[in-house]
């Protein structure tokens, strides 16, 4: 079954390669901004006069293990927040509502929802026993002012949760680092670094962030955040590295799960793609096996879309939320062993009405 166009186009990937070689210009600016919302447009299009829509959902892997969802690609419909839309004009909406937010349930039935927290990044700790990782996560620190710590040689704060950015204790080491808060453009820089280097080759990763270009910063200046990352982060990189080494020697990587893939291209290609493929397709395959323990437990209930980290869930108003809701935390919230080490992962829960609205549960 051919693949629907993705929502970024070809244009935009040239588009963006210009911008990471340093190219400043505000029609490219504008033009990057326009090819957003024509990725939306495309996948939306095709419903404005469609009052339900019926997906077909294929148990045929993708590459990474996911189910495969057509008609429409729901998995693939894109965030967008309009409030940050950098284009306006007096008198016109330009940009459209959350398109995810048009997906509300028949009337008689309701909505769960719930989404793993920063779930790849935990297995990739986990993977690799970045103990300073594993420590952020289990007592529920601030991981990226951690981080941005390490990256810049600094004492870490004597409160390390959230609190840190208020307490008085913590007062002192805010007046000697200058610290902004939760939205220090420095703390930013270790959360960009860390999503942006999980899988890539080196330091100049970095560069392919989304949004990257809003911080300010040179190429030079990004190059050398992207390798501060990575020297702070020893455990990781060293066993990136021999993970990376063996796919592209054998030319195969397997989840924690045992699930084989076959890796093509040449050994730099394999080595990134086979330690991807270790770690989102592990996910994808946790994913799996609770969407089927789900609906296993509860036959009434059907999968609406399925996310690579997080899925809706769709039940009869006859099935209570008191029957729905403990069943579905035990699955998504177990523990798994996964490499030999015992794993879980939280994750954010809510509900939807058919009218719309929405609450945390």
């Amino acid at each position: 079954m051919p693949k629907k166009k993705p929502a970024r186009s070809v244009e935009a990937d040239v588009l963006e390669s210009l911008r990471r070689k340093g190219v400043e210009s505000d029609i490219l600016s504008a033009r990057l901004a326009w090819t957003e919302l024509e990725g939306i447009r495309r996948y939306v299009s095709d419903m404005a006069e469609r009052d339900r829509i019926f997906p077909l959902m294929l148990p045929t892997a993708q590459a990474g293990g996911r189910w495969s969802t057509t008609n429409p690609p729901l998995t693939n419909w894109p965030r967008h927040d309009p409030s940050q839309c950098p284009l306006s004009h007096k008198g016109s909406e330009w940009c459209p509502r959350d398109v995810r937010g048009t997906l509300l349930p028949d009337p008689g039935t309701y909505f769960i929802k719930f989404d793993w927290s920063a779930v790849e990044a935990r297995l990739a700790a986990t993977y690799c026993q970045d103990t300073d990782d594993l420590e952020s996560f289990q007592l529920g620190l601030d991981i990226h002012t951690r981080t941005a710590c390490r990256m810049f040689g600094w004492t870490l704060p004597p409160v390390q949760t959230d609190d840190l950015h208020t307490a008085d204790s913590c007062r002192d080491w805010r007046v000697r680092y200058k610290w902004g808060g939760p939205e220090d453009a420095r703390r930013h820089m270790a959360k960009t670094a860390r999503y942006a280097l999980l899988y890539a080759e080196d330091h100049r990763g970095i560069l392919n962030a989304k949004g990257v270009e809003k911080l300010g910063y040179t190429r030079p200046q990004l190059e050398d955040f992207g390798r501060a990352y990575l020297r702070a982060k020893p455990a990781f990189v060293a066993a990136k590295l021999r993970a990376q080494q063996e796919c592209a020697r054998t030319g195969l990587a397997r989840t924690a799960f045992g699930r084989l893939r076959r890796l093509s291209g040449d050994l730099r290609t394999r080595a990134k793609e086979g330690f991807s493929h270790m770690i989102s397709g592990t996910v994808s395959d946790m994913m799996n096996l609770t969407l089927i323990g789900i609906h296993a437990q509860i036959p009434t209930c059907h999968l609406v879309v399925n996310r690579h980290d997080g899925a809706e869930i769709a039940f009869p108003e006859s099935t209570s939320l008191s029957l729905s809701v403990p069943i579905l935390r035990g699955l998504v919230h177990r523990s798994w062993s996964l490499w030999g080490y015992e794993f879980t992962c939280p994750a954010s829960w809510s509900l939807v009405r058919p009218d719309g609205s929405q609450e945390k549960i």
